[in-house]
């Protein structure tokens, strides 16, 4: 019987062994709980995005005239407000703000690489507005629009620095697939761009030049904090899933994505390290999730939070199926603590509710 069926009737009671396992993965949880974060992929993502910018900026004074810059400064400043405005549900005062962006871009001052550089930001910030609006096939499609500028820029411009630009690109089409009922594309996706990430495949669905080549040549640091984001945004889609959609949903993601690499490679061990406890988690391997958890858990929350976060939400599930003695107990603590959790994803917070 499945320790994890969603529609059992009698709970599966731990074995001895498997009760030693739980109590050695809460002791691990409250090493870990006690330890800081100092940093997560997102705050890496913008010290990323501000180097990015600084060395567009660089490349932009190479080639562009003074004025050129200056209007493209000013659609980026316009392009932020509308975003903020979008962010905060005002869809009509982004709409207003995004109109002045495109009027930016309508004057005949920029040159053809000008036209590009304002083409490869405003169609993922157009992208944005359809997104929230729930188009997310136009959304789509301003992406994939984008990721063939960058291209364009990058190997008839110089603009090297854009490659890390189209793997952002790509990471907003997972979570823009993920708001939708389309799911199952955003775990397409998300397989597709780990596996490329990590060197078990050289291209994706794109019909623009990838190359292992590309992220060979890209700081660790932009593969690594990518890798984790999408990992993150895994976790946030299965978190919203009953067990046995998870499973589906995971199975899509585990024909693209091999995960049976070595860590010390491995740009991103602590992420390559959650899909196999979550893989586990789903394919009713208790001993084989107990024993990857309390590895992963006493690290602590630093780098990866979400993915902790995560594991410990799986684990107090395991504990509810199993009729572990202190299930209440436990969960008791562990919401008590989440009150205070940074960088908690409020899907998790819904399923500690429950």
């Amino acid at each position: 019987m499945s320790i994890f069926n969603d529609n059992y009737k009698e709970q599966v009671s731990l074995s001895e062994s498997e009760s030693i396992l739980v109590e050695k993965v809460l002791d691990s949880y409250k090493m870990g709980c006690a330890k800081l974060i100092n940093t997560t992929p997102e705050i890496i993502g913008e010290q990323l995005n501000k180097k990015l910018g600084e060395k567009l900026f660089e490349r932009m004074k190479i080639s562009l005239s003074n004025r050129e810059i200056s209007l493209l400064n000013q659609a980026v400043k316009v392009r932020y407000q509308s975003l903020n405005a979008a962010r905060s549900s005002d869809l009509i005062t982004a709409d207003k703000l995004m109109e002045e962006a495109r009027i930016i871009g309508s004057y005949r001052q920029l040159s053809p690489e000008g036209n590009l550089l304002y083409k490869a930001f405003q169609e993922p910030a157009e992208a944005y507005l359809d997104y929230r609006r729930g188009d997310f096939d136009k959304a789509w499609l301003r992406i994939s629009d984008a990721l063939a500028t960058d291209a364009l820029l990058e190997t008839e411009c110089g603009y090297k620095c854009l490659f890390a630009h189209r793997l952002h690109l790509i990471e907003i089409l997972i979570r823009s697939e993920a708001k939708s009922t389309r799911k199952w594309r955003a775990m397409e996706l998300a397989g597709q761009l780990l596996s490329y990430l990590q060197g078990t495949s050289e291209s994706l669905p794109f019909p623009i030049a990838w190359g292992s080549e590309l992220v060979a040549n890209q700081p660790l640091e932009i593969i690594s904090a990518t890798f984790a984001l999408v990992t993150g945004q895994i976790a946030i889609i299965l978190a919203e899933e009953k067990c046995h959609q998870g499973r589906d949903l995971f199975a899509i993601l585990d024909s693209y994505l091999t995960l049976q690499v070595d860590n010390t490679l491995h740009p991103c061990s602590q992420a390559l390290n959650w899909l196999r406890i979550k893989r586990a988690f789903l394919n009713n391997d208790m001993t084989d999730f107990l024993e990857l958890a309390s590895q992963f858990l006493v690290v602590g929350r630093d780098s990866t939070p979400v993915l902790w976060y995560a594991t410990v939400v799986d684990t107090l599930e395991l504990l509810r199926q199993t009729n572990f003695q202190n299930y209440h107990l436990v969960k008791q603590e562990i919401a008590k603590n989440a009150v205070n959790w940074e960088f908690f994803p409020k899907q998790f917070l819904l399923v500690l509710n429950s």
